[in-house]
């Protein structure tokens, strides 16, 4: 995951099941922005960022098929 005052973007690895239409598509890139960046609070924006970024990651990754042992990229 990367975090910066505007924004986050996390890689979520989902290897998909054998005979899934999708199954070359592996890694997701989840990108969460504003247009009002938190400039004048790294960490305030840091920790908002990185909590919205995991919210939006579990819920992305709960509505695919991946197989056991997919999850956040490292």
């Amino acid at each position: 995951m990367a975090i910066w005052s505007g924004g986050a973007v996390a890689a979520v690895d989902c290897r998909r099941p054998n005979g899934d239409p999708d199954k070359d598509f592996t890694r997701f890139l989840i990108d969460v922005s504003t247009d009002a960046p938190l400039h004048e609070d790294p960490d305030r924006a840091h920790e908002v960022f990185d909590k919205l970024a995991e919210l939006v990651m579990g819920e992305v990754v709960g509505k695919l098929s991946c197989q056991e042992g997919s999850g956040p990229a490292g």
